[in-house]
This record gives structure tokens, C-alpha cells and sequence, in this order.
């Protein structure tokens, strides 16, 4: 059996306009209790009020973040809610923002922080 999934996330904020956040997925069954899945997500975070225009740390050039996830795996289903379950999964961060601790003057700083990918088995 063959399972299809997908589905899509609308906002819109005066700031940036409007964004969506589409979502697919397919799993593949070889035999009983096995899958075989991957799965794809984009996702994004509009920075806070408070990281573009409130306190010291304020920067009002900051852009959304904006993720990429991929993941692909195995899992084993036993008994009647049970599984065992491993992922490759790997995230690629576009316009990472982050609280930066700098020591004069004293306070956060949220630069334009660039990229992070981030891979990993779980």
C-alpha cells in the first residue's frame, strides 16, 4: 500500500505580507507492521515585535526565518500501539534569528544571523 499526504498554512502579517507553509509526504508499506516514510516541510517564523523594534536588542531588518525540513525513515509497528522508529532528518534554516549576549554595553543582540543546517538520526 502507498499513502499520500500534503496540506498547506496561510498567514498573512502586515509586516511581510502573506506566507504559506506547504507540507507533503508519502509512505510506502512492504509487509505487515513495516513503513518506509519521507516527509517534506517548509516552515517560517516571523520575528517578534520585540526582536524588530522594542529594547536595546531591537533590529527592524530582520527577515522571517524560514525552514526546510526533510526527514525519511523506517518504523516497525508491534503489538497494537507500539513502534520502533528510526529517522534521517536533516533542517536547513534560512535568516536564522538569535539572541547574541554582548557584553558592552550589556544586552542581546538579534543580528541577521544567516544559515544553519542541521542533520541528524533520531
Amino acid at each position: 500500500m502507498i499513502q499520500f499526504r500534503g496540506g498547506a498554512r496561510a498567514q498573512y502579517h502586515s509586516e511581510n505580507d502573506w506566507n504559506w507553509a506547504p507540507t507533503a509526504g508519502i509512505s510506502v508499506y512492504p509487509a505487515n507492521n513495516w513503513q518506509i516514510f519521507a516527509n517534506y516541510q517548509y516552515g517560517f517564523r516571523i520575528p517578534t515585535m520585540m526582536e524588530l523594534y522594542l529594547f536595546p536588542s531591537a533590529n527592524p531588518n530582520l527577515k522571517p526565518e524560514e525552514t526546510n525540513m526533510y526527514e525519511i525513515g523506517l518504523r516497525y509497528q508491534y503489538m497494537l500501539s507500539n513502534s520502533i522508529q528510526l529517522t534521517y532528518y536533516r533542517n536547513n534554516v534560512k535568516n536564522l534569528i538569535q539572541a547574541i549576549p554582548n557584553l558592552s554595553p550589556r544586552r542581546f543582540l538579534h543580528p541577521v544571523s544567516g544559515h544553519l543546517n542541521h542533520p541528524g538520526i533520531g
